[in-house]
């Protein structure tokens, strides 16, 4: 069995964030390691692990929008000296 062939057993239909144990001669009872592998990379690349490390505290609404106003002031500020040059 190729590695493609692998890779798309391992899909599990209907949801996006799981994969499935394959069995083979080499691991007859199912190579955990590459399913908990393919779990993890699906899980960096929907973006939850940093979702859940930025709701780690709660940050007031105020905050956010002040952070935000500071950033726009700045990149105001660098587009203004870039004009003057």
């Amino acid at each position: 069995m190729s590695r493609e062939d692998k890779s798309i057993k391992s899909i599990v239909p209907g949801n996006a964030l799981a994969a499935k144990v394959q069995k083979s001669k080499r691991f007859p009872n199912g190579d955990i390691t590459r399913a908990i592998g393919k779990w993890k990379r699906a899980l960096k690349d929907s973006g939850k692990i940093e979702h859940i490390k930025e709701n780690r505290e709660y940050v007031k609404p105020s905050v956010t929008r002040r952070a935000e106003i500071n950033k726009a002031k700045y990149i105001q500020y660098i587009q203004d000296l870039n004009r003057d040059w």
